[in-house]
């Protein structure tokens, strides 16, 4: 080989070798691939299932505490005093030695201004008739549990009651027509006597009613007499 081609030919060689370097070197060290891009996340949005309309239902019956009281507070007005008196007495509504127009009447009872009406007349005929007045004292010993004998004598007293309550009623205010003994019913009556002796004491119309306590007709006819010689003297 001439000397002229010798740095051709070690040229070549060099080339070479570094041609085998880079080839080991990328079977050593591979180049990773860069990692493909995340492909998109799709979000369904699911179309909700309306439930097919239901035709409305009837409103359930009503039961329990309310519904009690509501039927209790209806029936008020149909319910005779003897029965309410034997229910208060059994509640315990009533104490010894104390007014029964005092006691605890119940939330039940609706319009209680009547019913506590009913009681102040109660006292009064008992304050004038020994007898009622003895029958009250039965009503004070009235208690939830009672045997069959007490319950009778309860009732018994009651009627009683009632039947002397009814005949001072009709002499506070004489009535026409058939009143009967519902709590109600006579509440109203006494509760139109306590108006007449409120107008007889020349009382403002704001004064409470429920404030007057019962008097005697004599005792108001005297007072009516009086207010009406003030008034013709003026």
């Amino acid at each position: 080989m001439a000397l002229t081609q010798l740095p051709f030919v070690l040229f070549f060689e060099m080339i070479f070798f570094l041609h085998l370097d880079v080839e080991a070197d990328t079977a050593i060290n591979p180049v990773a691939a860069p990692a493909p891009a995340p492909s998109p996340t799709v979000t369904t949005t699911a179309t909700p299932q309306h439930a097919p309309p239901q035709p409305p239902q009837p409103l359930p019956l009503r039961h329990g505490h309310v519904a009690e009281q509501r039927s209790k507070k209806k029936s008020m007005k149909k319910n005779d005093l003897r029965d309410h008196l034997a229910d208060l007495a059994q509640k315990g509504a009533f104490k010894q030695h104390s007014k029964l127009a005092k006691g605890s009447i119940p939330t039940h009872y609706g319009e209680k201004s009547l019913v506590v009406f009913c009681l102040e007349l109660v006292d009064y005929v008992a304050e004038r008739n020994e007898k009622v007045k003895h029958d009250v004292d039965i009503l004070r010993r009235g208690r939830t549990v009672m045997n069959e004998e007490e319950r009778l004598a309860l009732k018994d007293a009651a009627d009683q009651i009632v039947t002397e309550c009814l005949r001072q009623l009709n002499e506070f205010m004489p009535s026409n027509r058939k009143t009967g003994s519902t709590m109600c019913g006579m509440g109203k009556r006494i509760g139109d006597y306590k108006v007449r002796i409120k107008n007889a004491k020349n009382l403002p119309e704001s004064y409470d009613k429920g404030q007057m306590k019962l008097i005697p007709v004599t005792e108001l006819e005297q007072l009516e007499h009086e207010k009406t010689q003030r008034h013709m003297g003026t």
